[in-house]
């Protein structure tokens, strides 16, 4: 049985039974699946898959409600025992993550993939995990294995690999090291001139002597 039709009977079933706190969550849910079947144009049945996803989100709204409630203290305790009532209802039909063993292999299958990056383009390693196992995987979780993962990659590493991470280029050749090298040309010229610092400007065997010299010699 998929779970749209389960919500069906399990809403009969609290319908008969008058089950006043039972029929409030089956609703509140039953109106958002309605709501993604028309807004999605979806013929037949949702999947398993997207309606855990609406029971995820519905239960995401009702922990983050909450606090706001507890702090209405005694008079607030009514719908207080009403929301945690129902994430306890809803909690076997949220999506079954992987435990942190199972995503520790997909992260450090993806940072392989991604060719090792470094630290900081943990960003982009996440959103292909998150990408490739969407409703799988823990986000908090996922977060925390890539930065562990990638601080223990050695930089250098990263730094040669970084083309392999989508809207990434590759490193360019530094303008340093290009400006150290220079055309065979160039080497060769160079080579064979010597340093122009260590040559001595030869003395031409006609130029005169001094008028100094001269005087002297009369």
């Amino acid at each position: 049985m998929s779970l749209s039709r389960e919500f069906d009977q399990r809403l009969k079933d609290a319908m008969r039974a008058k089950q006043a706190r039972e029929l409030t969550v089956l609703r509140m849910v039953k109106v958002r699946v309605n709501e993604h079947i028309r807004t999605q144009k979806i013929e037949g049945e949702p999947l398993d898959e997207d309606v855990r996803e609406i029971v995820a989100g519905y239960v995401k709204q009702l922990k983050k409600s909450l606090p706001e409630f507890e702090k209405g203290g005694e008079a607030a305790r009514g719908a207080i025992e009403g929301i945690r009532f129902e994430i306890a209802y809803l909690e076997p039909f949220l999506p079954r993550l992987m435990d942190e063993g199972a995503t520790r292999a997909v992260v450090a299958e993806t940072v392989e993939e991604a060719g090792h990056p470094p630290a900081r383009l943990s960003g982009k390693v996440i959103g292909m995990v998150m990408k490739k196992h969407k409703g799988e995987v823990d986000p908090v979780l996922v977060r925390r294995l890539v930065e562990e993962a990638l601080a223990e990659c050695p930089q250098t590493r990263g730094r040669a690999t970084t083309s392999a991470l989508p809207g990434i280029p590759s490193p360019s050749v530094s303008s340093s090291s290009a400006a150290g090298r220079s055309s065979p040309g160039e080497r060769v010229s160079s080579s064979s001139t010597g340093p122009t610092s260590s040559r001595r400007p030869s003395v031409h065997p006609m130029r005169p002597r001094s008028f100094s010299s001269r005087r002297r010699s009369r």
